[in-house]
């Protein structure tokens, strides 16, 4: 009796933790069905977002396609009008050719090289309607600009300039060359600046601020600076005078110069050795001193060379 209640005390024992064990097992079924259910829901989620996603893709990739299309008429579009510039341009320069030749002295207004760029400057230069106009086109335009007024006090002449009848020597000039153009027979003096080609005003104009011609007329005897142009000098041995000096005639003004000093042997090699007119810068004086007959006038004396040419330092 004993070991059946044993044996029934176990079979309840046993059978109470089958049912424990089969409520905890029920409830881990239950907390797994859950998270399927989660992860189901996130499944859905997931391919309802790649949908969408797909949907987007296919519609951007459209878009792309339809921006391509345009992006492409656009090109086409612009090339056409790159085309048609193009041509205007062409059409334009053969113009403007046409009208320069047909107006040799019409301005160039679009240079194309360093010649047209000189020959421009030289046309705007004596194209100007007023002295100002031409500061900016001038070297050292603060002194020029002091000058002027007193260079143009009857006015300023105005010309139209022929560019077939300029010649300019060379090309491809570095900053600080100095050239000389000629427009016709007449020298126009140029330098290479670092804002670009400029007329040496002073040089060009040969302006002096007190003219050697003064000298005859009002018989000064200071010491000026003047730009001087001539040939030839006359060498008379026929008086005691004129065995000492040559004899020049510069702006109507005869001028003397003593053969043995410096500046009369400088002088007689650069005119034995030129074929062309020779323009220096010299320092004259005027003295009164004995002529070859004993009597004393009035001279007007080259005493030095101050340069070998007329450009502004």
């Amino acid at each position: 009796m004993r070991k059946f209640i044993v044996f029934l005390a176990a079979i309840i024992i046993a059978a109470s933790g089958f049912a424990q064990n089969k409520k905890e097992l029920a409830e881990r079924i239950n907390a797994q069905d859950e998270k399927i259910s989660l992860l189901e829901s996130s499944i859905k989620d997931l391919q309802s977002s790649a949908s969408s996603l797909q949907t987007n893709i296919k519609n951007l990739s459209e878009t792309i396609n339809l921006l391509e299309k345009k992006l492409k008429f656009q090109e086409d579009i612009i090339n056409n009008q790159n085309s048609t510039i193009q041509q205007l341009q062409k059409n334009l320069a053969s113009v403007k050719s046409a009208s320069v030749a047909a107006n040799p002295n019409a301005i160039i207004s679009d240079p194309q090289n360093e010649e047209d760029t000189i020959i421009q400057l030289i046309q705007l230069y004596f194209s100007a309607k007023k002295w100002e106009d031409r500061i900016p086109l001038v070297y050292k335009p603060e002194e020029a600009q002091k000058l002027m007024p007193k260079a143009y006090a009857e006015g300023i002449t105005r010309y139209e300039v022929n560019k077939n009848k300029i010649s300019i020597p060379g090309e491809n000039y570095k900053v600080g060359d100095k050239f000389i153009a000629k427009w016709d027979s007449s020298p126009i003096y140029i330098i290479k600046t670092p804002e670009g080609f400029k007329i040496d005003w002073i040089a060009t104009s040969g302006y002096d601020e007190v003219p050697l011609r003064n000298y005859n007329d009002l018989k000064m005897t200071e010491k000026n600076i003047v730009h001087a142009e001539f040939r030839t000098m006359e060498d008379d041995g026929k008086s005691d005078l004129g065995n000492k000096y040559y004899t020049i005639f510069i702006d109507n003004t005869f001028v003397r110069l003593q053969k043995n000093s410096a500046a009369g042997q400088r002088l007689s090699q650069i005119v034995k050795n030129s074929n062309d007119d020779i323009r220096i810068i010299v320092e004259v004086q005027g003295k009164r001193m004995m002529n070859g007959y004993g009597d004393y006038e009035y001279y007007v004396l080259i005493n030095r060379i101050v340069r070998e040419n007329w450009f502004s330092e």
